[in-house]
C-alpha cells in the first residue's frame, strides 16, 4: 500500500455527498501496520468526501481504504471468499490501523450481502462476538448472533452520538457496521467522532465539569416497557435488553450488574410491566490502551441527555452523575457542540464496511428518507 501523504481535506462535507475524491495514500504507518495485497485484492489508502485530516499530526480520522480485484476491470466484484481470505491475512494490521486512526472506512470490499459480511467478520478478522445484551435499541438478528439490524429506531429520529454500551458496565472494544443498501432517497449517514479530541476540548473549555465526570462517574436510569416498541429510539423491552424470560430473571440480572430497580405496573398499548433500572456509577472517562496520555471521553451522556426520549423517558432525567446530581445544561450542550465539530461524515455506498474501535470513536447517525438497510456487528 503506498505511503504518501493524503490532500488535505477541508473540515467535515455535512451531507458526506458527491464523488470520491481522487486516491490518495494517508501518512506513513509503521511497517508492522503496513497491508498486503493477495491475489485476488488489492487495497490502496485513499481521501473521501467528509474524512477528517486535522493537520495537527494526528492521523486521518476515519483511514479511508479502497478495495479492488488486481487485473480485472474497473469495478469488478470482489468474491467473499476474496474478501476474507484478504482480511484474514491483514488480521493484524487491521487491527493496528484500528487502534492508530480511530476507525476504517473500506470501500468495495464486500458484495452487498450479509452473509458475506458475517464471514469477513467470523472467519475473515476473526473477532469475538460481543452479545448485544443491556443496550437500548431494537434490533433484529440477521446471521445468527453474529450479525443484527443497526439500531431500528424510526428514520426522522436522530441517534445521538455514543460509545457502544458506555452506559453498561460492559461494552465491546469493537464494532462494524455494513451497508446493503443505502437510503433510496435522502440521509442516513453514520457520523463518527474522535473521542480523543472531544476529551482535549471538553477539558480545556469545561474543565470543571471533566474533573466532576472523572472522579464521580455518570448514571444512567431509564424505564422500560416489557415487550420492543420499534417507535421509539430506546424502545428495546426489558426482556430482550437483560436477555431474560420472567421478572425474577430482570431482576437477578440487574443485581449481577450493580443496579437498583423499580417496578411501574403496566405501560399503555400492550406494553407490559414497566421497569426502571438504576446503573451504578460508570466511568465517563477512560485512557487509551497504548496511546500514554490519551484520554477518551467514552460515555453515553450526550445521547441520553438530548436521545433518550419517549412516552416513558425525559432525558434530562436519564443520566446524572455518579453522585446524583444533575449535568450542568451550558457543559451539555458545550458536549454537543463539540461533537458536531469533531464529526467525520462519509456517505454509504453498497457494500461499505466501517471498523471502530469503540474505545476511542463515537458514532450516530442521522435522519433519512426512503429505504435504508445498515447492519453490524460487536466484538471484544
Amino acid at each position: 500500500m503506498a505511503t504518501t501523504a493524503p490532500a488535505k481535506l477541508t473540515p467535515a462535507d455535512p451531507a458526506g455527498s458527491g464523488p470520491p475524491a481522487a486516491p490518495a495514500a494517508a501518512a506513513a504507518d509503521a511497517p508492522a501496520l503496513a497491508l498486503h495485497d493477495t491475489p485476488d485484492v488489492a487495497v490502496r489508502a485513499v481521501s473521501l468526501p467528509g474524512q477528517r485530516d486535522w493537520g495537527d499530526g494526528t492521523p486521518v480520522f476515519p483511514r479511508c481504504l479502497l478495495a479492488s480485484s488486481p487485473g480485472g476491470a474497473q469495478g469488478t466484484p470482489i468474491s467473499a471468499a476474496a474478501a476474507t481470505a484478504w482480511a484474514a491475512a491483514n488480521r493484524s494490521a487491521l487491527d493496528g490501523l484500528v487502534r492508530r486512526h480511530g476507525a476504517l472506512f473500506v470501500r468495495g470490499l464486500l458484495p452487498a450481502d450479509a452473509t458475506a459480511f458475517a464471514s469477513l467478520i467470523t472467519d475473515g478478522v476473526a473477532a469475538d462476538n460481543f452479545p448485544y445484551v443491556g443496550g437500548n435499541a431494537v434490533r433484529t438478528a440477521v446471521v445468527g448472533d453474529v450479525v443484527f439490524t443497526a439500531n431500528e429506531s424510526p428514520p426522522s429520529r436522530v441517534i445521538p452520538f455514543h460509545h457502544e454500551l458506555a452506559q453498561t458496565p460492559d461494552s465491546p472494544a469493537r464494532i462494524f457496521f455494513f451497508c446493503v443498501h443505502p437510503a433510496t432517497v435522502s440521509g442516513g449517514e453514520t457520523p463518527l467522532a474522535l473521542s480523543t479530541r472531544v476529551y482535549d476540548r471538553l477539558a480545556a473549555e469545561y474543565p470543571a465539569f471533566v474533573r466532576q465526570l472523572t472522579q464521580h462517574g455518570v448514571s444512567y436510569r431509564r424505564v422500560m416497557s416489557e415487550w420492543d416498541r420499534s417507535s421509539s429510539a430506546i424502545g428495546r423491552g426489558w426482556r430482550a435488553t437483560l436477555n431474560v424470560s420472567s421478572a425474577a430473571a430482570a431482576e437477578a440480572a440487574l443485581a449481577a450488574r450493580g443496579y437498583t430497580w423499580e417496578w411501574l405496573g403496566d405501560g399503555s398499548d400492550g406494553h407490559g410491566r414497566l421497569l426502571r433500572e438504576v446503573s451504578p456509577p460508570l466511568p465517563a472517562t477512560r485512557a487509551v490502551d497504548g496511546r500514554p496520555g490519551a484520554v477518551a471521553f467514552y460515555n453515553q451522556i450526550h445521547a441520553a441527555y438530548t436521545g433518550w426520549t419517549d412516552e416513558y423517558n425525559t432525558p434530562a432525567e436519564c443520566v446524572r452523575d455518579g453522585a446524583g446530581g444533575a449535568l450542568d445544561a451550558d457543559a451539555m450542550a458545550a458536549v454537543g457542540r463539540v461533537l458536531e465539530a469533531c464529526a467525520a461524515r462519509i456517505a454509504w455506498t453498497p457494500g461499505d464496511l466501517m471498523y471502530i474501535d469503540n474505545r476511542q470513536a463515537y458514532h450516530a447517525r442521522g435522519t433519512f428518507e426512503g429505504r435504508r438497510r445498515v447492519l453490524a456487528s460487536l466484538a471484544k
